[in-house]
């Protein structure tokens, strides 16, 4: 009999500034904790750790250049993957914009090579662009099928009734 690792999940869950109590954000990550043990046997113990989401600004003149934003960073992450980035999502802050990335990376990437590399993107986008304020970059492991065409690998659907 194969034993099946028990894992503990340690992550930080970003909530708006403007949740009208800290018990409203607890509520959320109790939830989200919750579900996470239901829908994963392997899995223990869940810890979440909150953090406040910076309340965007809407300056329609800093709107605006968010485009051009977008296409920097499109152009920087095919550079450095040869990738187009599966996600790209803005928050522009008081201090600055909060870029949040979905990465494709080969399915056989070894977890910690894909943090390696998450790594070096977040480091270049931030040494390379001025105003922002964080980069958040999430890996989703995709196949090539030949001829350039990816295909996302997308786990099943976990059984309510397995735990």
């Amino acid at each position: 009999m194969r034993e099946i690792p028990v894992l503990t999940m340690i992550y930080a869950l970003s909530v708006p500034c403007d949740f009208k109590a800290r018990a409203s954000a607890h509520a959320v990550a109790s939830a989200v904790e919750g579900s996470i043990l239901a829908s994963c046997p392997t899995v223990a113990h869940v810890t979440t750790h909150l953090e406040p989401l910076e309340d965007p600004v809407s300056d329609a003149a800093q709107v605006a250049s968010q485009e051009d934003l977008a296409g920097r960073i499109e152009a920087a992450v095919i550079e450095l993957t040869g990738r187009r980035p599966q996600a790209l999502r803005m928050t522009l802050t008081p201090d600055g914009v909060i870029v949040f990335l979905d990465i494709g990376m080969d399915g056989d990437t070894p977890l910690a090579a894909a943090h390696v590399q998450s790594g070096v993107i977040r480091k270049h986008l931030r040494d390379q662009i001025d105003d922002l304020t964080d980069v958040v970059v999430h890996t989703e492991p995709v196949i090539s099928t030949g001829g350039g065409h990816t295909v996302q690998i997308t786990p099943p659907e976990p059984d309510p009734t397995s735990r």
